[in-house]
Formats: C-alpha cells, structure tokens, sequence
C-alpha cells in the first residue's frame, strides 16, 4: 500500500492555447511510476482543463506535465487552478 499525495496546483499560462490542444506546459520530477491527472479550472472562466503527467517521458530526471484544453481556449496570462492527486 502507497502514500496518496494531494498537490495544490496553480500555474500562470504564458501564451494563448487553442481549443482541442494538448501541449506540455512544464516537468516534474516525481518518484511515483503511475499516471496522474488533475481536472483544473480557469480563473477567467470558471471552466474546466486537464492537467496530466505523462510517464512515458521520463529521462533527465523528469516527466513531461500536459495540459488538454478540450472545447475551450486558455488566453495568455490566465491561471490554472486545481489540485493533482497521485500514488507513490
């Protein structure tokens, strides 16, 4: 049996991310081996994202951090909110 880890989130987006996106926004280094995703919301909207960290890109002692914008653009210098929450 793992430790639950629950992670606060907030991160500024620096340029504008279309609709229907998924891009890396940032890593991470971790020491657990499963997935983790976190459903965020926007500070200008109110509406929701996902942020997810991939563990296919491990190496350099980090993981890749995607962000999914679905149906909804996320505008330069909008903030992301939300909390992640994983295994290890």
């Amino acid at each position: 049996m793992g430790q639950v880890c629950i992670c606060s989130l907030a991160v500024k987006i620096k340029s504008t991310v279309p609709a229907w996106s998924n891009v890396v926004i940032g890593r991470v280094s971790r020491q657990s081996h499963m997935s983790c995703s976190a459903i965020a919301n926007l500070q200008s909207s109110g509406k929701t994202v996902q942020i997810y960290i991939d563990n296919g890109s491990g190496g350099s002692g980090g993981y890749d951090v995607h962000l999914e914008t679905f149906n909804q653009e996320v505008p330069a210098d909008d903030w992301l909110r939300g909390f992640l929450i994983y295994f290890h």
